[in-house]
């Protein structure tokens, strides 16, 4: 059996994750039976509750600044590639 060391990291992140919604939606429980709203509400509470896996930052805040991150490179290669900033 081969064990691949990343996935085994990051099974601990699963189970907790699985924990959290657990809090509010037990196991077993018929998701049909289950209010939009409050569904709503369990994401935005999970969404904004700080992981330590993520530095203590919110998924959503995270999330934030990966796109931030992302829209600072893409434009800087439109700007470098129109030649507002020359070498």
């Amino acid at each position: 059996m081969c064990v691949i060391p990343t996935i085994l990291g990051k099974k601990g992140s699963v189970e907790n994750m699985i924990g959290r919604v657990r809090r509010f939606i037990p196991k077993g429980t018929d998701l049909t039976t289950v209010s939009e709203v409050y569904l709503q509400q369990v994401e935005n509470w999970i969404n904004n509750a700080p992981l330590k896996c993520l530095n203590h930052l919110t998924p959503n805040e995270a999330m934030a600044r990966e796109v931030n991150k992302y829209k600072f490179n893409h434009y800087r290669k439109v700007l470098d590639q129109s030649g507002a900033f020359p070498n």
